[in-house]
């Protein structure tokens, strides 16, 4: 429990208990920090690491987003020429059926033809 979290429930912290926690002898206190300093230096390389393996591979990142945005392009392209052909096709087909089915709605309408 944190500090915050023991005075919040009423709790009143002693701090000379929480100091029995930490090594008493000056050899245990050594070996302790430098622990977190290896720890510490360990998180520092790495982050170190990929921060130098992102700058390294910028140019392939650029080269990957290039692309995506060509294809994105293309397939904008192919899209839009899909859609307008088929518009074109829907278009003919309801000029053909339309015109050939004209006459005989007119016959119907008029009362001409015996359906």
């Amino acid at each position: 429990l944190s500090h915050f979290s023991l005075q919040k429930d009423g709790v009143k912290s002693n701090i000379k208990e929480c100091n029995k926690l930490k090594p008493t002898t000056l050899k245990a206190t050594e070996a302790h920090y430098f622990r977190k300093f290896e720890a510490l230096e360990k998180i520092l390389a790495s982050r170190l690491l990929i921060t130098s393996r992102l700058l390294q591979d910028k140019p392939a990142m650029k080269r990957k987003q290039r692309a995506i945005e060509n294809k994105k392009k293309e397939n904008r392209l192919s899209h839009g020429l899909k859609i307008g052909a088929s518009g074109i096709a829907a278009g003919a087909l309801f000029a053909i059926t339309g015109g050939l089915a004209a006459p005989l709605i007119g016959h119907i309408v008029a009362g001409t033809v015996a359906v």
